[in-house]
């Protein structure tokens, strides 16, 4: 039995009242294609009014400019345009080796062969439904591009509108999952930005963190991670502080302060700029507490920290007995990779505290004192529902969806080394291998020893003798690595001269010798003199490496081709060991400077000018704190200037000055919402609905206020509560300006024709057709059952001589006329019909029954 309210926000759907036909309906299908002037076709229900008066090559050479598409890179893009955008990409001159993979809402790729046809539209272009997103990135070699950093992600036209509901829920997914498997290909990998960071870490790795595995057998440790419950437990672990051992992930710094809870260890792995400005309040902790960092953690939070640190990972990014732990990251998130550490320190109990990994009803995803939480709730993303441990269901993202499933198997390795992992909070979601409890049911066994003990017994505090060993050992490791670049450096050279004479290019008389000096060449360079730094080399290079790989290799290659791809091969070796050169020098330089700051009288100058260079200004303290000699040797130029260095860092810390642009929320996005509130609405989900009106009644964006009269408007809805939906609804009408115009015309036609309230039903659609001359045949049909015949006739004539292809609508006419018992009407519309459709049979039905037979 249908619903009594089965309007939607599009109109789709009008219950008929008894006794009458169901004729009217506000855009209920995608419509028919309808052209411009210039002879491009679209779906209103897509693009609305995008394309209606300039050509469709125009809107798009204005929209991406010169020169947008380059070479090498795989676009995947959100939506089509009704086709358009396929049509137009194929009419550019193809951008050498690059790929365009289009992801179409099912029911509008239905639609596109009546644009596109059933023709191919080229080896590098191809049109799929989601479902068939994930073979169509194998067929383009979708890893090959994300090698070289060439996936991009680009919304058409009609997401970048959202005027369809279902393009935005389509354009999240889709970030997300490119975002998921460009993290993964690259953590496999290694991410050459890794690997800068981690040569700048150098000097600060100097214990490893598997120092302290196993050193706390029998004890209970409590995570603290971001997520909103961390809020309602704290008063629990505040209590409970002294049975147990606190770890903290560095963002929450801000928080802790705030409640004076001082955690023994902090934890981080991003290697971002903006990971500092989110966790710099890390940096007050230094005396009681411990830093647990990933080898490629951002360089300003490690080089700044004055307490005792260990690193995770290997110290350097090639082959070599100095990278004492070797433990690969179980990802995604820095929380973690802290439990993982946690069970390999032997606590028998983890309680997590602010792990949540799904929204909040409101939407948001951080504890009160976060940047996150102070940018408001998560409205954007159309999320996954899950389970949470009070059994009701909660919103959560790809991402955090992910992070589900790599914690519960991190909770099962965890139990089978008898490791409990527990989750009190009831809104957190619910983990296979985690078990749920209340705070108050859990049981905490006072501890023998402070913790404050067992770690520094594990990780002691450096010395000079420490540090200038550590530097030492680094530089002599950096010496032995930078000769072997040189020697590779040397043979990519020696194979490009013999490249060059091989077809007799570039002056050179042919000689098929120097092919045999190239295999020479190749077979050194993979000696096993070089296994411990050829992948890094080729990893540096890797993007000139993969021009060697065509997208068009199945087709026979040229002299000239093969002479290219030879020069392309030994340039990328060669220009890789430049690079790693240079940044070894770099890096030396740096650990040149650690030693100066353990010399009493060193270059105070150097010294400042390097933590300047570095964005280390905290380091001045970390100097005075290791040289109280060398402090008082200072001359009063050199005081004023560590004088700065300290205020400067002063006002990083309070966050008045930041090594970022100041963060910025992605958790608005108009068009993404709007599409949300109708997917919501379409569901009957009034749960999820009055979360949004919540939701945008706490975020501080310009546009939420309308999106959340929208929101009431839909909510009052399901709840039959027309006037407030009517009254909700009339608030958006206020402003002309409005973006929500259409969309809320379109449910108050919808909800008039619901109430059998023709007046402002007539009304609704009379300002659509301003709008677009698409709805005039719903106000035609709206007019005829009111008995103004005379005036859907014409309004049926004024669309079809807009709209000419429309046969559905002349067909509708042809009834209209039968109805009026005007032969020649009809005639004429079915002929019409006809002429573009021979084997209609609606038409000559119509026909046959005007002329009382049985058949035409």
């Amino acid at each position: 039995m249908q619903d009594k309210n089965n309007t939607e926000p599009d109109g789709r759907h009008v219950p008929a009242e008894p006794g009458r036909k169901p004729a009217v309906t506000i855009a209920d299908s995608l419509g028919p294609y309808l052209a411009n002037d210039f002879g491009d076709r679209f779906l209103y229900e897509v693009n609305r009014l995008s394309f209606a008066r300039l050509a469709a090559r125009t809107v798009y050479d204005s929209h991406f400019g010169k020169d947008f598409f380059k070479e090498n890179k795989l676009y995947v893009i959100c939506g089509s345009d009704s086709g358009l955008l396929p049509k137009y990409i194929e009419q550019l001159p193809p951008p050498k080796g690059s790929r365009f993979l289009f992801v179409e809402l099912p029911e509008v790729l239905a639609r596109l062969p009546e644009v596109v046809g059933d023709n191919p539209l080229g080896p590098r272009i191809a049109v799929v439904s989601p479902d068939g997103l994930q073979d169509q990135l194998a067929v383009f070699n979708c890893t090959e591009y994300i090698y070289i950093n060439g996936l991009y992600l680009i919304e058409a036209l009609c997401t970048q509108d959202g005027f369809l509901a279902g393009y935005g829920e389509l354009a999240s997914s889709l970030r997300e999952h490119l975002e998921m498997l460009n993290w993964e290909i690259k953590a496999s990998l290694g991410s050459k930005e890794f690997v800068l960071r981690q040569l700048e870490n150098l000097g600060e790795n100097q214990i490893a963190a598997g120092k302290l595995y196993g050193l706390f057998q029998g004890k209970t440790a409590v995570l603290l991670g971001g997520g909103p419950s961390l809020d309602d437990l704290l008063p629990w672990i505040k209590e409970n502080r002294n049975r147990l051992v606190v770890l903290a992930v560095s963002r929450i710094a801000k928080r802790l302060l705030e409640v004076d809870l001082t955690p023994d260890i902090f934890f981080s792995i991003d290697p971002q700029p903006v990971s500092f400005d989110l966790s710099r309040n890390m940096l007050r902790f230094w005396e009681n507490s411990l830093f647990i960092n990933y080898y490629h953690v951002s360089p300003p939070l490690l080089g700044q920290w004055r307490g005792r640190s260990a690193y995770l990972g290997p110290r350097f990014p090639w082959e070599t007995p100095l990278n004492e732990s070797t433990a690969e990251a179980p990802g995604p998130t820095v929380t973690h990779i802290a439990l993982d550490t946690a069970v390999n320190m032997g606590f028998t109990t983890i309680i997590l505290a602010g792990v949540d990994l799904c929204f909040t009803p409101e939407g948001f995803t951080h504890a009160r004192g976060s940047q996150e939480y102070k940018a408001g709730p998560n409205l954007t993303t159309l999320p996954l529902l899950v389970r949470t441990n009070s059994g009701a269901m909660a919103q959560t993202s790809h991402a955090l969806r992910s992070g589900i499933d790599a914690m519960a198997g991190q909770a099962a390795a965890a139990q089978e080394r008898g490791c409990t992992i527990i989750n009190p909070a009831p809104g957190a979601a619910a983990i296979p291998n985690v078990s749920h409890r209340p705070a108050e049911e859990i049981e905490v066994a006072p501890m023998e020893e402070k913790p404050t003990l067992l770690l520094r017994r594990g990780v002691p505090q450096s010395t000079r003798q420490t540090r200038l060993k550590h530097y030492k050992t680094m530089r002599d490791e950096l010496l032995r690595v930078k000769r072997k670049f040189y020697e590779i450096r040397e043979l990519a050279l020696e194979g490009l001269a013999a490249n060059k004479g091989l077809f007799g290019r570039s002056g050179k008389q042919a000689d098929f010798s120097h092919k045999k000096r190239m295999d020479s060449v190749e077979e050194k360079l993979n000696a096993h003199r070089y296994d411990d730094v050829r992948r890094l080399v080729k990893h540096f290079g890797l993007e000139q490496f993969m021009q060697i790989i065509r997208p068009d290799r199945e087709e026979d290659w040229q002299d000239e081709e093969i002479e290219q791809v030879g020069a392309l091969y030994y340039e990328a070796y060669r220009d890789s060991t430049d690079e790693l050169l240079a940044l070894l020098t770099e890096t030396d330089q740096r650990l040149q400077v650690r030693l100066l700051e353990e010399d009493e009288r060193g270059d105070f100058q150097k010294l400042f000018t390097q933590w300047r260079t570095d964005l280390q200004p905290g380091r001045a303290l970390l100097w005075k704190t290791n040289n109280p000699e060398g402090v008082a040797n200072l001359r009063p130029a050199e005081g004023g200037l560590l004088q700065e260095l300290e205020n400067e860092f002063e006002k990083i810390l309070s966050g008045t000055k930041s090594l970022t642009s100041q963060f910025e929320s992605s958790n608005f996005n108009a068009t993404a919402i709007k599409s949300k509130i109708n997917t919501f609405f379409r569901r009957k989900d009034i749960r999820e609905l009055g979360n949004m009106v919540t939701g945008l009644a706490r975020h501080g964006s310009s546009e939420a206020p309308e999106l959340a009269h929208y929101a009431e408007g839909c909510l009052a809805e399901l709840k039959e509560d027309f006037p407030a939906a009517l009254d909700a609804y009339g608030r958006i009408l206020e402003n002309q300006e409005s973006s929500l115009i259409e969309d809320t015309l379109r449910r108050i036609g919808g909800l008039s024709l619901h109430l059998h309230d023709a007046d402002n039903a007539v009304a609704a659609l009379e300002c659509l057709s301003g709008i677009s001359p698409t709805y005039l045949p719903q106000l035609a049909d709206l007019l005829w059952l009111l008995g103004r015949r005379k005036e859907a006739l014409d309004l049926y004539a004024d669309y079809l001589e807009k709209i000419p292809g429309d046969i559905a609508r002349m067909l509708k006419l042809g009834y209209y006329y039968r109805e009026l018992n005007m032969p020649e009407g009809v005639r004429m519309a079915v002929e019409y019909v006809l002429a573009t459709d021979p084997a209609n049979q609606g038409a000559r039905e119509l026909l046959a029954s005007m002329n009382g037979t049985g058949e035409e």
